[in-house]
């Protein structure tokens, strides 16, 4: 006896790919795809044995590649983005001191200091 259930829909890969390797959501994925979310989280089970989180992880690298390719290339032309890459991959960071003036020598001593103050007001 034949399968008296509803027809597959279709998916199309080449269009569901494309949009994982721009990180496109699932829910503008369905609506290029015009399926519902089970839809799509049952077909990519079938298909790729994984879910739609784990397909969009894999594909999604492809774009994070060449987002980091073109902010390299900037860098080349761009300082400011030199600098942030710089922070970002190679823990460069902006070296700051700190003073204290007024003679204190801890922490401690100036919250005393600033308690004494207080006790004098009232």
């Amino acid at each position: 006896m034949a399968n008296m259930g509803r027809p597959k829909i279709d998916v199309d890969w080449n269009k569901f790919e494309t949009a994982c390797k721009l990180m496109a959501t699932k829910e503008e994925i369905c609506g290029i795809l015009d399926v519902k979310d089970q839809t799509l989280q049952r077909r990519i089970k079938e298909k790729y044995d994984d879910t739609f989180e784990g397909v969009l992880k894999k594909l999604g690298s492809y774009s994070k590649i060449s987002l980091r390719r073109n902010q390299f290339k900037m860098a080349e032309k761009n300082v400011a983005m030199a600098i942030w890459l710089g922070k970002q991959y190679l823990g460069q960071r902006d070296h700051q001191e700190l003073e204290l003036q007024g003679g204190f020598t801890s922490l401690v001593d100036m919250v005393n200091k600033k308690t004494k103050v207080k006790e004098k007001d009232e």
